[in-house]
């Protein structure tokens, strides 16, 4: 899996060094030139459309003689996701409702929420991404009561993301 943004280091494995220009084209508008055969080259393939993007790469080797030689490659890059949601308010007396907008955008498949006390976890169960409200369990302790509550999105090809905000 190819989470977006995904991060690929390239090494220029040719078999011999008589090039002395190298010229690494990324596939996404993004290019890199090099004089050095044993230089890697980290870079980073952001994916901005709800579907898998393929970016073909090459790297061109000139020998001072102006001769070329072509080594290519692919990479796959998962659809864009990112994870957020909003709270209409963070503290409030007990009994408290929370009410949650999510905020999600892009490839989202599976939600997982998740409320903790500090002892217990609970699941909090919805429909895809819809917004929802839940009812806080009342706090009888004279002590303020501290929630988080966690969002672990993951989309059609089990990228995740993960939001997690505190309750009062």
């Amino acid at each position: 899996t190819n989470c977006n943004a995904h991060t690929v280091t390239f090494q220029n494995t040719s078999s011999t060094n008589t090039a002395d220009n190298y010229l690494w084209e990324f596939g996404d508008g993004f290019n890199k030139a090099s004089t050095d055969p044993t230089e890697n080259f980290t870079h980073t393939f952001n994916n901005s459309h709800p579907h898998d993007t393929i970016y073909s790469m090459r790297m061109i080797a000139t020998s001072p003689y102006e001769c070329k030689d072509t080594a290519t490659s692919s990479v796959t890059v998962n659809p864009y996701f990112s994870a957020n949601y909003a709270l209409a308010s963070v503290a409030g007396c007990s009994p408290f409702t929370i009410n949650v907008t999510n905020n999600s955008v892009g490839d989202t498949a599976t939600y997982f929420w998740r409320l903790f006390d500090g002892t217990i976890t609970t699941t909090i169960r919805t429909v895809g991404g819809t917004n929802f409200s839940y009812l806080l369990p009342v706090n009888t302790s004279n002590v303020d009561k501290v929630y988080t509550l966690t969002l672990d999105l993951r989309n059609s090809t089990a990228c995740q993301q993960t939001v997690v905000k505190t309750i009062t």
